[in-house]
């Protein structure tokens, strides 16, 4: 009798289907547990806004915990020492929590505006800036 090369692999498509619907019914079930355990309370925390009508921290309770004095932020970060890093169009600037000044970047008056910002892990911090064209 011949063995055709498809009913040879048959054994091996049928485990592979029934580890693949197992694992898929574990992580489905293993989801589900998640939604429900992190529904049940209710996750709080602040987090920050650069928005065009206003560019601070709103805190957990939803009220703004710290202003930038200045919307129209494009990026921002809170940064681990609570310093906020924030880019504007025209500059961008790392500002304590008690408003004081400790880093400025003035946008290159030959270019259009500033984008983003980030803090890098070495410590530098990167700016992107659109050029006149």
């Amino acid at each position: 009798m011949v063995r055709s090369e498809k009913s040879s692999l048959l054994p091996w498509l049928n485990f592979r289907l029934v580890f693949t619907m197992i694992r898929s019914t574990i992580f489905a079930v293993l989801s589900l547990a998640f939604c429900f355990a992190s529904s049940a309370q209710e996750v709080k925390h602040s987090f920050f806004v650069a928005g065009p009508d206003f560019t601070g921290i709103v805190g957990e309770d939803g009220s703004k915990q710290w202003d930038a004095g200045r919307k129209g932020a494009r990026d921002g970060w809170v940064l681990p020492d609570g310093n906020v890093l924030i880019a504007w169009a025209d500059v961008v600037q790392e500002i304590t929590p008690d408003h004081k000044v400790v880093f400025e970047y003035k946008k290159d008056p030959a270019n259009k505006e500033l984008g983003t910002v980030a803090r890098l892990p070495n410590g530098r911090t990167l700016i992107t800036e659109l050029g006149s064209k």
